[in-house]
């Protein structure tokens, strides 16, 4: 029996389900480097605000603040540091990145949105319209900041658990998250079969 072939409907179906793991994963990778480039930003102002407040503190109590005997081998210790994050920081670029994936989360969530909209009931487009949605999605999405391959199988895992977690709270509000996670992480890791969360005919954990 020969497969049906795929509609533009279809088509749309699976942008809806790409875009969406997308926009997971690049919220994920956005929070990161925003936290990481804020701790990086933290460390670095504490440091170079020790180092200038240290050029009006008395070298009497400069000795007795310093966390060691020698207190300018300290502010050394600190300048160097201090110029060191400075030049990474160029070269890391946290913010550039972060803002890279908060361009990509706004993309890909509204291109989640239409395609959503487009699959709904009562919805009507003509062929053209939902070429050019398509077109729109092929041209645009691979202009936004790729994910390393490094990282994108767990960040697919993160979002597909997401999605159970999300399902299961659906008919099971009261239900462990931590408890229902562990119950999918020894179903795929010895095999065994778990209840499927969107059955409305399964039992709570």
């Amino acid at each position: 029996m020969e497969p049906k072939p795929r509609t533009l409907k279809d088509e749309v179906g699976r942008v809806y389900g790409k875009a969406d793991m997308m926009t997971t994963a690049h919220s994920i990778l956005f929070s990161f480097y925003d936290r990481v480039s804020l701790v990086y930003d933290f460390v670095n102002v504490a440091f170079s605000t020790w180092l200038c407040a240290m050029v009006f503190v008395d070298p009497v109590m400069a000795k007795k603040i310093s966390p060691i005997d020698d207190d300018r081998l300290w502010l050394g210790c600190l300048a160097i540091v201090s110029f060191v994050m400075s030049i990474m920081d160029l070269r890391l670029n946290f913010k550039s990145k972060r803002d890279l994936h908060m361009r990509a989360v706004e993309f890909f969530s509204k291109m989640k949105i239409r395609a959503r909209t487009i699959l709904s009931d009562g919805i009507s487009l003509d062929e053209s319209e939902l070429k050019m949605f398509l077109e729109e999605y092929k041209i645009s999405a691979p202009e936004q900041v790729i994910i390393p391959d490094s990282k994108f199988n767990s960040l697919k895992k993160r979002h597909l658990m997401k999605v159970l977690v999300s399902k299961h709270l659906d008919e099971h509000p009261g239900a462990s998250i931590i408890l229902f996670k562990l119950r999918v992480w020894l179903r795929d890791s010895t095999c065994q079969e778990i209840e499927d969360p969107s059955d409305s005919s399964s039992g709570g954990l």
